[in-house]
């Protein structure tokens, strides 16, 4: 449950006919708390991460809850720690019961059952735990009547700009006019592989304080956003889909030895963490660069307020305003099997920005991001995602690569479908049409809300630099996709 705990909340705003805010707090989502069955409740706008923005509040003014609070207390009954009636077996406040409405993986007392399955008018998903995340919160009416309320006139409102989830579920969709997120994996050919996970702009960013972003909507992002709580997870497996090294990024704290006294910690501290395996053999974040490399003292260090967005700022002209990870694990760990892969499964920001996602119909006839790139062996991969409403089938294909490494191409395949083959392509340079390209279109297509990796396939080990690449895939007339570099 400590995902939830001590850190979420939500705000509420109230404000007369001429939009000035008269009242402005936020309700803590789930606390610990004495004298309560479970331990844990909701403090409202007086503890955990509540609190009052602008006005006044008592105790006496207001009553709150929240579904959470309520499933441990009405629904979860516990007693001095102990839970007497609800889940015969698991911890409440280790595991929710299953969602869904289903309870196939939990024994359940008689009298769970009962609890479990009784209707719950806070619920329309489950019958007895609420799996909605909801705040409750109702200003009595003598406090309203203090502030002059008219309701005929007066808002009131969430204020979407303090709510806080840690962490949030991933959008389910990727922003298509931004080709990140992306993760590039570069076997750098002496015994070390680099991996370099790259946010999305519309998810989080190094703008903060008066250097905030607008696309943050109004809402002042901190340094303080930034330093102790954000981090992205790396998990490698080897040719045989073991996970051979797993581990989180700190991606800044205080760090002594520093030109700005911060920097990443990378798997040993702040807020990075090993799991499995060995720590990385080296890390950075674009945030300890720009602190200690691009903008160090006596430009910085940048603990208030971050260069102006959008730059480029004349204080700090170089600053990278992405939120990138960056780490090197030494080959070894994959044994004889060799690389398998790497995702970054976790990642954590507080807070990330507000996702607007893209409509399903009117996103027009391209809507395909990258989302993974990679270099090894004599393969390029490229993983497309097409975010769009319909099918996307590949009809064209142009790439240059630095010939004297790779040598010649080879083949062309879309997952595990061969597009092209033969003859090899020498001189770094292949222009693909449809002519050229297998003839099934099905062995050529993207479809809606999945994704695909076209894969490379050359001479020689291939140059693992990006940068010496470029190269497009048309999907049709109107849409054609940069994939390298």
């Amino acid at each position: 449950m400590k995902i939830s705990l001590g850190s979420d909340h939500a705000g509420f705003r109230i404000t007369d006919p001429n939009g000035v805010v008269k009242l402005d707090f936020e309700v803590d989502y789930i606390s610990t708390k004495t004298g309560t069955p479970s331990g844990y409740a909701s403090l409202g706008p007086f503890g955990g991460d509540g609190g009052i923005n602008t006005g006044t509040l008592t105790t006496a003014d207001i009553t709150f809850d929240t579904s959470l609070a309520r499933n441990l207390n009405n629904t979860g009954y516990f007693v001095g720690g102990t839970q007497v009636v609800g889940n015969a077996v698991a911890n409440l406040l280790v595991d929710s019961p299953p969602t869904l409405n289903t309870t196939d993986s939990y024994v359940l007392t008689p009298a769970a059952a009962a609890v479990f399955t009784a209707p719950n008018p806070d619920s329309s998903e489950s019958p007895g735990w609420n799996f909605h995340d909801t705040y409750f919160a109702t200003i009595k009416a003598a406090k309203l009547a203090s502030l002059g309320f008219n309701i005929a006139t007066w808002k009131v409102q969430p204020n979407d700009d303090e709510l806080h989830n840690s962490p949030a579920k991933p959008c389910p969709c990727i922003n298509a006019t931004d080709p990140n997120p992306t993760l590039d994996v570069h076997d750098n050919g002496t015994g070390t592989t680099t991996v370099t996970y790259t946010q999305s702009l519309a998810v989080n960013d190094n703008s903060y304080g008066t250097g905030t972003d607008a696309t943050w909507g109004g809402k002042t992002h901190t340094f303080s956003n930034l330093t102790g709580s954000d981090k992205a997870e790396f998990r490698f497996t080897n040719g045989n889909g073991q996970v051979v090294n797993d581990f989180f990024i700190d991606y800044l704290s205080a760090k002594t030895g520093t030109l700005s006294g911060y920097g990443s910690l990378g798997a040993g501290g702040g807020d990075g963490s090993l799991i499995t395996g060995p720590a990385p053999s080296s890390w950075t974040t674009s945030l300890d660069d720009n602190m200690n490399l691009v903008c160090p003292p006596p430009a910085g260090p940048w603990t208030t307020n971050s260069p102006a967005s959008p730059g480029p700022d004349p204080a700090c002209p170089g600053w990278e305003f992405r939120s990138i990870y960056k780490v090197t694990v030494n080959n070894s760990i994959f044994g004889a099997s060799g690389f398998g892969g790497v995702t970054v499964p976790a990642l954590h920001n507080s807070p990330s920005k507000p996702l607007t996602c893209p409509g399903t119909g009117g996103t027009g006839p391209c809507n395909l991001t990258i989302t993974k790139k990679e270099a090894h062996d004599r393969q390029i991969k490229i993983t497309i995602r097409n975010n769009g409403s319909a099918d996307e089938i590949i009809t064209a294909i142009n790439l240059t690569w630095p010939s004297a490494t790779n040598g010649t191409l080879k083949k062309i395949k879309l997952d595990g479908d061969v597009i092209y083959d033969k003859p090899d392509i020498a001189g770094g340079t292949a222009n693909l049409t449809t002519a050229q390209l297998v003839a099934d279109p099905n062995k050529r297509k993207i479809k809606k809300g999945s994704s695909d990796v076209l894969i490379f396939e050359f001479e020689k080990n291939v140059d693992a630099n990006f940068a010496h690449y470029s190269g497009t895939v048309s999907f049709g007339p109107n849409c054609t996709l940069t994939i390298l570099p």
